[in-house]
């Protein structure tokens, strides 16, 4: 029969090698976790870029269109004058036929 130190050995080292297959195993579930969480944060870094981009891009739509409505407005302003001016023109000839 074998000596009981050698058994005890053997179930030492068997014991160790199921401790390393557990740790090698849980590190490579670890491992799938991170790389997934990695890419996760990749992909919202990218969003993030892209949002920001649109939104200095709208920024800058928004400022054309603002200074397109100044224009407009002072058109708007400069228009009714005129028509004020016209109907004014208009009822003075319209006076000045009628007589």
């Amino acid at each position: 029969m074998k000596n009981p130190l050698q058994n005890l050995l053997m179930v030492f080292a068997l014991s160790l090698c199921a401790l390393c297959t557990w740790q090698w195993h849980s590190q490579v579930l670890q491992r799938k976790e991170m790389t997934a969480l990695a890419q996760i944060n990749f992909d919202q870094s990218v969003a993030i870029h892209g949002y920001t981009n649109s939104i200095n891009a709208m920024d800058r739509l928004i400022a054309q269109m603002d200074a397109r409505i100044s224009e407009l407005r002072e058109t708007i302003d400069s228009n009714n004058t005129m028509i004020i001016g016209l109907t004014q023109d208009n009822t003075r000839l319209d006076n000045l036929v009628g007589q």
